[in-house]
C-alpha cells in the first residue's frame, strides 16, 4: 500500500511538471494561406513541335476555387526566359474561375531543346494546396516531315523472347533531317498497329503478294494499348552508322510490358544508301519484358531490318500470288491454231487461245509480267493455266501452286509441281509451236490426284491431215500389255484397193483399218487375222483383239488414232481401245501394244526390234501408266502466341 501511495504522488508531480512546461512554449506561425486557392492544371509537361506544321507556343490553364472577387496572379519565372515567354500575370474577372494563358517561343531555333519552371506569385502561394502551384515546362523544336512512303520492318526484337520468325510489316514514318548531314527516322507505333484479317478472324492475319502485313501480325487486339503513343525514333549518323533510342513497345503478353533497345556497344547499326535500308545487326538489338527478371535486357540473333521505302521494296520482290487474278490484264496472241488437249479430264479443245500478261510494271526488270503467258479458263472459268516462255525453244517455267477452279470428291484441285518444254515442228510445212505441260495435280488437302501430260499447239496456219498422211513408213511406240515395259516398233502402211492396211506387226500378215475422211481418224477393229499359228504340231487360228480403256481384252472396242499437230497419230481421247493383241484361238496370247503413238519415219530411220517370243504369254490386266510423283502433304495454320525460347542472352 506504501508502494502504490508513492507512485500516484509521482505520477501527479510528473502532471503538473507537463503542464508547468506547456506555459513556456513558443508557437511558429502557420504558413501564409491562399485564400484564392490557384493552382495550375498540370504540374509539368514535355512537347515536340514542328515548327513546320504547329505554332510555337503552349497553352495552359490556371484555375481558382475561390471566385468571388476579380484577382490578378503574378506569375514568377526561371530557366530558358529569353526563348520561352510567360506573362508575368494573369488577371481573374469576378466570377471566373478558370483561365487560359499561352507559353510562347517564337525565336526557337530547330534541332533545339528549352525549359522553364513557373511558379505562382509568393502572395498567392499556398503550400497546403492540393494543385499544382508550379509548372515545369519543356519544348524541343524539330522538323519532323512525314515519309511519302512507308517502310517496312522486319522485327528483331520480340523474337528476342518468342518465336516469331521474322515477319514485315507496313509502319508510317517521319524524317528529320539535320544540319550535320545526319537524320533521324520516327516510327509510328510500330508494334501497336494492328494488321487485317480475313473474314475478321483475328487468328488469320492477311498477308499482301509480298508477303507483309498491315500490322505486327503477333498481336491480338487486347495486347496493345492502341491509344498510346509508342514511337520508335532512329538515328542515323553523318557516316552512316544507326542507333535507335530505347521505346517502349505498346505491347502486353504474358511477361509484362515489352521493350526495345540497341546496345550500341556490342555494335552500331548501318544505313545502306543504295538499298535505302537500315539494319541492326543480330547480337546489340535487346529485349525487356517487365514482369520477366524484373525487367533485364536480352539480346536477340536476329537482325532488325527497317526499309525506308516500301515502294522500293515492293518493285525489288513483286510476285503474283493468283494467277487466276481478275485484275491481270491479259493480250491474245493471234493464230490460227490453238489446240489444248486435256489427260486430266480427257477432252481436247480447237479453241483455246494464248494470251500474254500486260506488264503493270513496264521497265522494271524484275516485273513478275515479263514472258508471262497462260492458256485462258483452261479448265474451268477462271482457272487459267500460266506459264513463262522467252518465246524460244526450250524449256517452260510453270508456277506452283495454281488453282484450276474444278474439284474432285468436293476437293479443290491444284497443280502442285510442274515442269514443261515447248518444241518447234514442222507439221506439213507449218511451222507449228508444241507446249508440253508435266503437271502434278493434288487436292486442296495436299492428297496426291495424279501426274498428267497436257499439251497445246500453236500454228499461224492452218494444218489439214489427210487419208495419205497415214501411208508410209511409221514408228509405233507404246507399252507391253504383258510386264508394262516400253515396246518400240517399225511398221508400213499401204493403201491396197483402197482401204489402209498396216504391214509389219509380229503374227499379223496384215491389219484392216477404216478412215474417216471428215474427221481425219485412222480406226483399228478388231478382226480374223490370216494365217495361223502352229504350236506342237497343231495349228491355231489367229485373231486381232483391242484393249478397253478397263485395262480387258475386247473383241467390240476400236482404236482410234488422228494426228495432232506434232505431227504424230495419237489415239484419240474418245477411242475405246488403248492398244491392240494378238491371241491364238484355243490356245492363248501371242503378243501386243498399248498406248501407242504413231510417228512418220524413213524405212532407213526405224529402229530394229528383236521377234517376239515364241509361244503364248500371260496376259495381266494392264493399268494405264502414270507416273506417280511424292508430294509433301502441306499443313496451313493461323496465328497463335509464339512459345518463348529457352535460355535467352541477357544484355
Amino acid at each position: 500500500m506504501k508502494k502504490l501511495n508513492k507512485i500516484m504522488l509521482f505520477l501527479a508531480a510528473a502532471v503538473f511538471t507537463l503542464t508547468a512546461c506547456e506555459k513556456n512554449v513558443e508557437r511558429e506561425p502557420s504558413p501564409a494561406s491562399n485564400p484564392a486557392a490557384v493552382a495550375f492544371s498540370q504540374s509539368s509537361a514535355s512537347v515536340e513541335i514542328n515548327p513546320n506544321k504547329a505554332a510555337l507556343e503552349y497553352e495552359i490553364k490556371i484555375g481558382r476555387t475561390n471566385t468571388a472577387e476579380a484577382l490578378t496572379v503574378n506569375i514568377i519565372t526561371e530557366g530558358d526566359v529569353d526563348v520561352i515567354k510567360v506573362p508575368a500575370s494573369v488577371n481573374f474577372a469576378a466570377g471566373e474561375k478558370e483561365v487560359p494563358f499561352k507559353l510562347t517561343f517564337p525565336n526557337a531555333e530547330v534541332d533545339s531543346t528549352y525549359s522553364i519552371k513557373a511558379t505562382i506569385g509568393e502572395e498567392n502561394l499556398d503550400d497546403y494546396i492540393a494543385g499544382a502551384t508550379s509548372f515545369e515546362f519543356t519544348v524541343t523544336i524539330a522538323a519532323w516531315e512525314p515519309a511519302a512512303t512507308q517502310a517496312i520492318v522486319f522485327d528483331g526484337i520480340v523474337n528476342v523472347f518468342y518465336s516469331t520468325g521474322n515477319p514485315g510489316w507496313y509502319v508510317s514514318y517521319m524524317r528529320k533531317d539535320n544540319p550535320d548531314g545526319s537524320f533521324d527516322i520516327r516510327l509510328i507505333n510500330p508494334y501497336t498497329v494492328l494488321p487485317d484479317y480475313r473474314d475478321g478472324n483475328v487468328d488469320d492475319p492477311i498477308q499482301d503478294q509480298f508477303g507483309l502485313y498491315k500490322g505486327f501480325p503477333s498481336n491480338y487486339p487486347e495486347d496493345v494499348d492502341s491509344k498510346g503513343s509508342y514511337n520508335m525514333d532512329i538515328h542515323v549518323l553523318a557516316n552512316d552508322s544507326a542507333t535507335f533510342d530505347t521505346f517502349a513497345m505498346g505491347m502486353t503478353w504474358s511477361y509484362g510490358d515489352f521493350y526495345g533497345a540497341h546496345a550500341a556497344s556490342r555494335g552500331m547499326g548501318f544505313f545502306d544508301k543504295e538499298a535505302n535500308t537500315i539494319t541492326f545487326f543480330g547480337g546489340t538489338v535487346a529485349c525487356s519484358m517487365s514482369a520477366y527478371k524484373e525487367g533485364a535486357f536480352y539480346l536477340g540473333d536476329q537482325d532488325l531490318v527497317i526499309y525506308l521505302d516500301a515502294q522500293s521494296y515492293q518493285n525489288d520482290h513483286i510476285s503474283i500470288a493468283d494467277f487466276n487474278d481478275p485484275s491481270i490484264q491479259w493480250e491474245e496472241v493471234e493464230s490460227v491454231i490453238n489446240q489444248f488437249e486435256s489427260t486430266i479430264f480427257k477432252f481436247t479443245n480447237e479453241e483455246q487461245k494464248l494470251y500474254k500478261a500486260v506488264d503493270q510494271y513496264a521497265g522494271n526488270p524484275k516485273s513478275p509480267f515479263i514472258n508471262l503467258y497462260c492458256l485462258k479458263d483452261a479448265y474451268a472459268e477462271g482457272g487459267n493455266l500460266a506459264f513463262y516462255w522467252d518465246g524460244e525453244d526450250g524449256a517452260l517455267d510453270i508456277p506452283v501452286p495454281q488453282d484450276t477452279k474444278l474439284s474432285f470428291m468436293k476437293q479443290e484441285l491444284v497443280i502442285a509441281e510442274a515442269a514443261g518444254i515447248v518444241s518447234t515442228v514442222d507439221v506439213k510445212g507449218t511451222a507449228a509451236k508444241v507446249f508440253t505441260f508435266d503437271l502434278l495435280v493434288v487436292s486442296e488437302t495436299g492428297n496426291e490426284v495424279g501426274e498428267f501430260i497436257e499439251t497445246f499447239t500453236l500454228a499461224d496456219e492452218a494444218v489439214i491431215f489427210e487419208k495419205s498422211d497415214f501411208i508410209g513408213n511409221f514408228v509405233l511406240a507404246g507399252y507391253s500389255p504383258f510386264d508394262g515395259s516400253e515396246d518400240v516398233r517399225a511398221i508400213e502402211i499401204q493403201e491396197v484397193e483402197g482401204e489402209l492396211v498396216i504391214l509389219g506387226l509380229d503374227y499379223c500378215e496384215s491389219i484392216k483399218t477404216s478412215f474417216d475422211e471428215a474427221l481425219g481418224v485412222l480406226s483399228i477393229a478388231p478382226q480374223a487375222l490370216a494365217g495361223v499359228f502352229t504350236y506342237n504340231d497343231a495349228d491355231y487360228p489367229l485373231a486381232l483383239y483391242t484393249m478397253d480403256a478397263t485395262g480387258n481384252p475386247s473383241t467390240s472396242a476400236a482404236i482410234e488414232l488422228a494426228f495432232k499437230l506434232d505431227g504424230v497419230a495419237h489415239i484419240i481421247p474418245a477411242s475405246e481401245g488403248i492398244g491392240y493383241l494378238v491371241r491364238a484361238e484355243g490356245l492363248g496370247w501371242l503378243d501386243g501394244v498399248v498406248e501407242f503413238d504413231l510417228t512418220p519415219a524413213a524405212a532407213s530411220e526405224a529402229p530394229l526390234r528383236a521377234p517376239a517370243a515364241k509361244g503364248t504369254r500371260d496376259l495381266k490386266k494392264y493399268t494405264t501408266k502414270t507416273d506417280k510423283a511424292t508430294v509433301d502433304h502441306l499443313s496451313f495454320k493461323g496465328k497463335y502466341r509464339p512459345s518463348m525460347k529457352k535460355n535467352p542472352v541477357q544484355l
